[in-house]
Formats: structure tokens, sequence, C-alpha cells
């Protein structure tokens, strides 16, 4: 944990502190257009909300995560 920047986006996983690298400009420029396209579908089919990461989320036991999508 002593390692892990404090300025950066890091995880600790398998025991190994992981530090991540920046997004470019363009791949920002892509999520933030998936995401457009995503949050606007959800609020038109009235699923809920559309999230961009990283977030910290709880979901309520009554939740069903299914892998397999419907569209």
């Amino acid at each position: 944990m002593r390692e892990a920047p404090e300025h950066a986006r890091w995880e600790f996983a398998y025991g190994e502190v992981v530090a991540y690298s920046p997004a470019s400009a363009e791949h920002q420029d892509e999520v933030g257009f998936l995401y457009s396209l995503l949050r606007g579908y959800c609020e038109a089919k009235g699923w809920g909300k559309a999230l961009m990461g990283p977030a910290a989320i709880r979901l309520s036991p009554e939740v069903v995560r299914d892998r397999t999508c419907s569209w």
C-alpha cells in the first residue's frame, strides 16, 4: 500500500499494486459518446441510470445481474 501513488488511479489486486495510465483524449471522446447513447437508451426504456466509471455503487439484494442482453 505504501507503493500506491495518491495522485493516480490504482488498485490492489492479487497482492500487487496495479497503477493505471490516464486515458487519451480520443478515448475520453469515444467513451463520452457511447455513454450518451447508453444513457438516452436506458432513460427511454425506463431501465434506470447509466453511470460512467469509476463509480462506487451498492446493488440492493433484489437486483439480478444477468450477463445476457435482450435489446
